[in-house]
């Protein structure tokens, strides 16, 4: 995990938007697929365990 040492707040602050918006596009292409079907709860679950996933790298790895 040497690529995750000494991540920034900022490093995260940005990637937690793009992590929102693949969210969104996985339940746009969802939509298409037959017998699945979308949700905004999704959209909301993907981003709340992405965004804490990022926290919870950002706190493991810079505490020192």
């Amino acid at each position: 995990m040497k690529s995750m040492m000494n991540q920034t707040m900022k490093a995260g602050l940005i990637l937690i938007p793009f992590g929102i918006m693949f969210g969104f596009f996985d339940e746009y292409l969802q939509s298409f697929i037959s017998g699945r079907y979308s949700s905004l709860m999704d959209v909301f679950s993907d981003s709340i365990g992405f965004s804490i996933g990022i926290i919870l790298v950002y706190l493991t790895q810079n505490d020192r």
